[in-house]
C-alpha cells in the first residue's frame, strides 16, 4: 500500500504541472500565487513519495524511475508558465528546454539536469519575492522545514549530486603517467 501511495505521489506532478502552464496560458502575472502554492504541493509530494518508497522497501516500479523525469517535467512547466506570464522570452525558455535536452539525452548528467532545472525554480523564487514577499518567504519557509525534516538525506543527495558534477570527476592517468 505504501508504494501504490508513493507512486500515487509522483504522478500527481503530471496534472499539478499541466495546472501550472494552464495558469500561466490562461492567466498570465495574475496566476504567480496559485503557481507559488502549485509548485509547493508538487514539491510537497515529491519529498513525500521519496520517504515512503524508501520505507516500502519495495523495489521501484516503473513510476519510481520516473521520479527524475517528472521532476523535469512540473519545472519544464514552471518554465513554460514563466516564459507564457511574459517573466522570460520564449527564446530563453527553449534554450532553455535544449540545454535540458543536451544534458539528459547526450551528456547523460544526471546532476547537470538537476542544475538546469534548478534554475526554473530559482526564476520563479526571484519573481515571488518581486511580487510579494511573502510568497518568497513561503518558498523559503517550505524549504528550511523540509531541510530541517530531512537532513540526512538531504546530505547524502548533496554529496551525489556534487559526485556527478563533471570537474569532480577523478580523473584516470594516463599510460604514460602509470608507475
Amino acid at each position: 500500500m505504501t508504494a501504490f501511495v508513493a507512486d500515487f505521489l509522483t504522478l500527481v506532478r503530471i496534472p499539478l504541472g499541466v495546472a501550472v502552464v494552464y495558469a500561466g496560458a490562461t492567466s498570465g502575472r495574475a496566476a504567480l500565487p496559485g503557481v507559488v502554492w502549485l509548485s509547493l504541493a508538487a514539491w510537497t509530494a515529491d519529498t513525500l513519495d521519496g520517504h515512503l518508497k524508501r520505507a516500502s522497501s519495495a523495489k521501484p516500479g516503473w513510476v519510481g524511475r520516473l521520479d527524475l523525469v517528472l521532476d523535469v517535467f512540473f519545472n519544464a512547466c514552471v518554465a513554460a508558465f514563466l516564459s507564457f506570464a511574459g517573466y522570460i522570452s520564449a527564446w530563453l525558455l527553449s534554450a532553455w528546454l535544449g540545454t535540458l535536452g543536451f544534458l539528459a539525452l547526450k551528456v547523460r548528467s544526471r546532476s547537470g539536469v538537476i542544475v538546469t532545472e534548478g534554475l526554473a525554480i530559482l526564476m520563479l523564487f526571484i519573481q515571488a519575492l518581486q511580487q510579494a514577499l511573502a510568497l518568497g518567504a513561503a518558498i523559503v519557509g517550505w524549504g528550511i522545514i523540509a531541510l530541517a525534516l530531512d537532513r540526512t538525506r538531504f546530505a547524502y543527495r548533496l554529496d551525489k549530486f556534487l559526485e556527478g558534477l563533471p570537474f569532480q570527476s577523478k580523473r584516470q592517468p594516463r599510460d604514460d603517467e602509470k608507475d
